[in-house]
């Protein structure tokens, strides 16, 4: 039995900066198609150029891949393509099985009708019949949370509750295949893990499979079992996941992006991640549980001084911050460089979190570098704080 859902194979589509010759090109092509000829779609006329070119891939029943690269590169062009909005110029694409997509804020949605009769306009377009809706109306209601919202038009609507609503009728559409697109960037952290188990539910339990689109690396290194870097329109890294981020990253800082720099140093943060004990990764830990924070740095030009590092542990619900400094880390010139604290007593209160962090020269008058706000995770079971006394070491 085949288990692969998509196929793509060597699969390109232009496009055309210019409106005007955009339309001209448009009817040149329809006529020839009705003229029986075949339309140029090996060549680029004037003002086109190729958003997808030459891409090929698999995916089989239960894998998720992540689609990650720059903005411009192709990604969200390849989901429409997939999702069968746009059609490509040159190769093909075999789908079997339901596809239910979440690729733009709003999409298929009628802005004048109510959340209520969206779910039903919504789910008719993924393929759900009305008595199927009936069936899952609470669910998708529960799941969206929107409350009083459900009755008002949907126009009313933020762009997170565009996407709670859309979401939610995308994964009761019970999908073989689901597209989702950097639109869950725009829900809060809690509607994000509340994604987030959904779609691991959804790969482990139902077998769907999903091509995610997102900048957030974490979540793509969490949940993806390949990786596909876009870069110009083209595969530029393919395989595992913590591999093709980390390529992808030091291709972005060769060209040019992601460094900081006072005129001394140099220094990037390229991956940072929650660790359980067992040093896999997590996105919820039980408060008072042994936890690591991973990091790895690259450093370009070697450190006059040992760092000191400012790290808060930002509750993003309340606003509470537990504060963390050490001092004595020491990155190797032109090397990447594995660090990983230990916390023996990960006690926070409960709450959703992200993590700040700065390094300095020790007297914070010289900041190497400073980041915010890179990964979000839970904590559970915790109404009071201890003192985090983390230690670190470098391992790799």
């Amino acid at each position: 039995m085949d288990d692969v859902l998509v196929r793509v194979e060597g699969v390109s589509k232009k496009f055309c900066r210019r409106l005007r010759h955009s339309v001209y090109y448009g009817t040149v092509d329809v006529a020839r198609g009705m003229l029986g000829l075949d339309p140029n779609m090996e060549s680029l006329r004037e003002g086109e150029f190729w958003a997808v070119q030459d891409v090929s891939f698999e995916l089989k029943r239960g894998e998720t891949l992540g689609l990650i690269g720059p903005n411009g590169s192709g990604k969200s062009t390849l989901l429409r393509m997939i999702n069968g909005i746009f059609q490509p110029d040159k190769g093909r694409i075999e789908i079997k099985g339901k596809v239910g997509a979440l690729i733009a804020v709003g999409a298929g949605f009628h802005p004048l009708m109510t959340g209520r009769e969206n779910i039903y306009l919504n789910g008719a377009i993924l393929g759900m019949g009305r008595r199927e809706v009936d069936r899952k109306f609470d669910a998708i209601v529960d799941f969206a949370d929107i409350g009083e919202f459900l009755d008002a038009p949907v126009k009313t609507y933020s762009s997170g509750m565009y996407v709670r609503l859309g979401f939610a009728v995308a994964i009761h559409c019970e999908p073989d295949i689901l597209l989702v697109d950097e639109v869950l960037a725009v829900g809060d952290v809690k509607f994000q893990n509340k994604c987030l188990n959904m779609i691991h539910k959804l790969k482990t339990v139902q077998g769907c499979s999903i091509i995610l689109v997102s900048h957030n690396y974490n979540t793509v290194k969490i949940i993806s079992h390949r990786c596909i870097y876009l870069e110009h329109g083209r595969i530029a890294l393919e395989g595992e996941p913590t591999v093709v981020i980390r390529d992808a990253q030091e291709r972005i800082f060769t060209q040019g992006g992601g460094s900081r720099t006072d005129g001394r140093y140099v220094s990037e943060l390229v991956e940072m991640g929650l660790l359980d004990s067992c040093f896999k990764p997590i996105t919820h830990v039980q408060s008072g549980d042994k936890a690591y924070l991973d990091m790895v740095f690259t450093e370009r030009v070697e450190f006059s001084e040992r760092l000191l590092v400012a790290m808060s542990f930002i509750n993003i619900e309340n606003g509470y911050n537990s504060r963390v400094n050490f001092d004595g880390l020491e990155v190797s010139p032109g090397t990447r460089t594995r660090i990983r604290i230990a916390f023996s007593n990960f006690a926070l209160p409960e709450g959703v979190y992200t993590v700040r962090m700065s390094l300095s020269d020790g007297s914070f008058i010289n900041r190497i570098y400073h980041f915010e706000d890179t990964i979000y995770f839970v904590v559970r079971g915790g109404d009071m704080a201890a003192y985090l006394k983390p230690s670190w070491e470098v391992v790799g």
